[in-house]
C-alpha cells in the first residue's frame, strides 16, 4: 500500500512539473475580469519574455505601480521601423489601449516635441480623446504627478530590459526580438504577475 502511494505521489508531482514547463511555452495567458476569462496572446512565449533583465524593480513593483496610478504617459520612438523594433511598440501601445476597457487609465502619448512645445495624443477616462499642444512645463507637472506612471519604450544597444527611474518604467531592447520580450515581459507583469513567479 505505501509502495502504491509513494507511486501515485510521484506521478502527481511530475505532472504537476510537466505542466508547469509547458506553461513556459505558452505565447498566450489568461486572466479574469469579472469572473469571465480573458485570452491575451503575445508575440513571444513566456520563456522568452523571462528573458528579459529587471534593474531596479519587480515583477509585482511593476503591476502595482500599473494599477494605482490614474495617469500613464507614454513616450516612444512611432518613427522606429516594423524590423527594427516598432512591431513591439505598436504591440506595447495596442495593449495598454485595449486594457484600458478592463483597467482605466487617462492615456497620454507624446508624440514630439519642437522647441518648447509637446505635441501629444490623449484619450481619458471619461471617453474624451483628442490630440493637444502643451508647453514643456506643463508635461513635466504631468510627468512628476504622484498620480502619473511614464512609461518610455525605446530602441537602444542593450538585450531586453525593464528598468525604473522615479516613477519611469524604461521598456527596451536592441533588435525586434529583444524589444518583443520586454514588451511580453511588461504586458505579462500589469496583467498577472504571479504568472512569472509561478514559473520561476
Amino acid at each position: 500500500m505505501k509502495k502504491l502511494l509513494a507511486i501515485v505521489i510521484l506521478f502527481t508531482l511530475l505532472s504537476l512539473c510537466i505542466n508547469k514547463n509547458l506553461d513556459i511555452y505558452k505565447d498566450e495567458l489568461t486572466f479574469y475580469y469579472n469572473g469571465h476569462p480573458i485570452d491575451v496572446k503575445l508575440r513571444v512565449p513566456i520563456s522568452m519574455a523571462l528573458e528579459t533583465e529587471l534593474v531596479n524593480t519587480s515583477d509585482k513593483e511593476i503591476y502595482y505601480l500599473y494599477h494605482t496610478k490614474k495617469n500613464l504617459y507614454i513616450i516612444s520612438n512611432l518613427s522606429v521601423s516594423p524590423k527594427g523594433g516598432g512591431v513591439a511598440i505598436l504591440e506595447l501601445l495596442t495593449k495598454i489601449s485595449w486594457l484600458n476597457n478592463f483597467y482605466p487609465h487617462n492615456i497620454i502619448l507624446e508624440l514630439n516635441r519642437s522647441n518648447n512645445t509637446v505635441y501629444l495624443e490623449f484619450k481619458l477616462v471619461n471617453g474624451k480623446e483628442g490630440e493637444a499642444k502643451l508647453k514643456i512645463n506643463e508635461c513635466e507637472a504631468i510627468m512628476n504627478s504622484n498620480n502619473t506612471l511614464v512609461i518610455l519604450a525605446n530602441i537602444s544597444d542593450k538585450k531586453a530590459r525593464i528598468s525604473k527611474v522615479g516613477n519611469k518604467i524604461i521598456i527596451e531592447g536592441d533588435s525586434l526580438e529583444e524589444m518583443d520580450k520586454a514588451v511580453a515581459r511588461f504586458i505579462i507583469d500589469i496583467i498577472n504577475y504571479t504568472v512569472i513567479g509561478d514559473i520561476k
